[in-house]
């Protein structure tokens, strides 16, 4: 299949090519485990191998976070081996930032702190 314009062949070095063998076989072996595949090696179950990886994508629109591995020639695979979508736009390098703390100004803030405990008021309290 030819590649469109947009795609670029990018070496990776050494280093991308064991992360990318790494998490080809993490994933491989969880599927394995959980008996969703017969495949004896990563390559049997993705149809690929390292080599042919182009890019990793860790972020996809409309799917969340996972891993989908882009070939050298535009096609798209996700972690578990299955096609997926081959434009760019959907796709993220990176994850986007997950705000873990909520931060509010300084009078909300005050709402949620703790305050000494009140003395309590005797239930038959006459008033007089």
């Amino acid at each position: 299949m030819p590649r469109s314009r947009t795609e670029k062949v990018n070496p990776l070095g050494s280093e991308e090519r064991d992360a990318i063998r790494r998490m080809m076989r993490a994933y491989f072996l969880a599927l394995r485990a959980f008996g969703k595949t017969r495949a004896a090696t990563p390559e049997e179950l993705y149809g690929f191998g390292p080599s042919d990886v182009s890019e990793m994508h860790f972020y996809r629109a409309g799917a969340g976070r996972g891993v989908w591995y882009r070939l050298k020639d535009g096609r798209v695979f996700d972690s578990q081996g299955r096609p997926s979508r081959r434009d760019r736009i959907s796709y993220s390098m990176k994850a986007p930032k997950v705000r873990t703390t909520v931060t509010s100004s300084r009078p909300i803030a005050k709402i949620g702190k703790w305050t000494e405990p009140r003395e309590r008021m005797p239930k038959n309290r006459k008033t007089g």
